[in-house]
């Protein structure tokens, strides 16, 4: 139990907790995790190493599945448009992204500390949630709750509101228009704050929505990797063409048009 009250801090701490501690051993281990009767210091270092962690991950997915998307691609559709993107835009792509991450994978944290806080109301058995009838009539919840607010967010604060689309930047992530400007290093190449106030609901319908965590932990998997997988689902053609498309109807919200939309090359 920590210094601040919830039983676990979960999420990357559930499966790398036990790694740490095994290496550091029980006593350095636990104060590092954030895991054991350590204090606020020891809280708030368990903040920072699952930050660190979740970090790494993010980045090694990123070129992990990014390297692989790429190589299948090529492999079996070599003409599709994902493949003449330029190395100089790709690599612009690669620094944005990594610009991105920290702030992204502070939702995680989030999750995190209000779990330890005792706001989240997340079960840790079928039984703690209601049976499998309950369980999954709030599975469903938490999805839609997710969802609408990502509407929301992407729909008013990103594109509708002119102070949501100065503050946001989403226009950075609108960038890549035509069909060979887009492939997997695209996924995360937006402004630090607009991949993460469409992360943050993952977090927050946690405090109000009682989810089993595994259910939680998987809506973040598929968040975070809807965009780079996207090629296998629908086809590169295909699949550029059509948020290609998205694209350019969402640039022309964008207040100063073309101009805001500038592609750095």
């Amino acid at each position: 139990k920590s210094h601040l009250g919830a039983e676990r801090i979960g999420d990357v701490m559930e499966v790398y907790g036990p790694l740490i501690e095994m290496a550091l051993g029980p006593q350095v281990g636990t104060f590092v995790t954030g895991t054991g009767e350590h204090g606020l210091l020891s809280d708030l270092c368990g903040l920072v190493v699952s930050w660190g962690l979740s970090f790494c991950l993010a980045v090694l997915f990123y070129h992990g599945a990014s390297v692989l998307i790429s190589a299948y691609t090529q492999r079996y559709h070599p003409n599709a448009p994902c493949n003449k993107v330029s190395p100089k835009l790709q690599e612009y792509m690669v620094k944005v992204s990594h610009r991105a991450f920290p702030l992204y994978v502070t939702v995680v944290s989030f999750g995190e500390v209000f779990r330890k806080l005792g706001w989240s109301r997340h079960c840790e058995s079928i039984e703690d949630c209601g049976g499998w009838a309950g369980t999954a009539l709030n599975c469903i919840a938490y999805f839609l709750c997710v969802e609408l607010l990502i509407f929301l967010d992407h729909y008013y604060l990103l594109h509708k509101f002119e102070w949501g689309k100065r503050v946001m930047k989403h226009s950075e992530h609108h960038v890549y228009k035509k069909a060979d400007e887009l492939n997997a290093w695209s996924a995360y190449a937006f402004a630090p704050q607009d991949g993460w106030s469409q992360g943050l609901p993952l977090a927050l319908v946690t405090c109000v929505v009682r989810v089993p965590l595994p259910f939680v932990f998987f809506m973040e998997a598929r968040r975070a990797s809807s965009h780079p997988l996207s090629p296998l689902r629908c086809g590169p053609s295909r699949c550029s063409m059509t948020r290609s498309a998205l694209a350019l109807t969402a640039a022309r919200d964008v207040r100063g048009g073309a101009g805001a939309t500038t592609r750095t090359q």
